[in-house]
Order: structure tokens, then sequence, then C-alpha cells
């Protein structure tokens, strides 16, 4: 498994992967699609379970995180070609939810 091989997180962490913004991610005007975006965020969660203690837990349990909702802003387009960050950061849990900030950024900008 591809988790064994890479440097575990907390929980909690915060990071950081980039990407490039790909042919079938885009629409007509060579911009990345809203669709695109949960589908990118969904991979960083999924990356925090895989790279941390919650993975063993998760399946131990027989559990299947679920996503319980999502707002999205979108400010500026991303083009076709171009790389850019997604930042993922726990804003928080409860009993049950965990709460998490995306953010994505390209050349410094929000």
């Amino acid at each position: 498994m591809l988790r064994n091989f890479q440097s575990s997180l907390e929980a909690g962490e915060t990071f950081k992967r980039t990407f490039k913004v790909r042919l079938f991610d885009c629409d007509g005007l060579r911009v990345m699609t809203a669709w695109k975006y949960p589908a990118y965020m969904d991979f960083m969660r999924w990356e925090l379970i895989a790279r941390s203690k919650l993975y063993r837990a998760i399946v131990k349990r027989g559990l299947a995180p679920t996503l319980g909702s999502q707002k999205i802003i979108y400010r500026k387009p991303l083009k076709l070609w171009t790389k850019f960050d997604v930042v993922l950061k726990t804003a928080g849990w409860d009993d049950k939810w965990v709460y998490h900030i995306h953010k994505f950024e390209q050349d410094g900008e929000l």
C-alpha cells in the first residue's frame, strides 16, 4: 500500500499537495469546471485518513466516512495546464463531524 511509503500525518495537521489542471478537468472555456473541485477536496481528505492513525481506527470499527455538507466559494478560475496547490486544514471536530477548510492557491493567491 502506498501509504506505507509516505510520511505519516497527524489527524489535525495542515498539509499541501500540488496539482495541474488537466484537459478533462476543464470546460469549453478552458477553465476547471465546478464539479472537479470537490473531487480534489475528497482526494485530500482521503489522503489525510490514509496517512494518519485514523485509517486503522476507521477500518477496525468498520466505519465509512461520508461527506455531510460543503460550501464552495469560487474566486478566480484555474486555467488549463496551470499548477495549483490544495491546502487542507482541520478546523475542528465534535462527536459526529470533522470540519475541514480546503484552500485552492495559485501563485500565492487564494
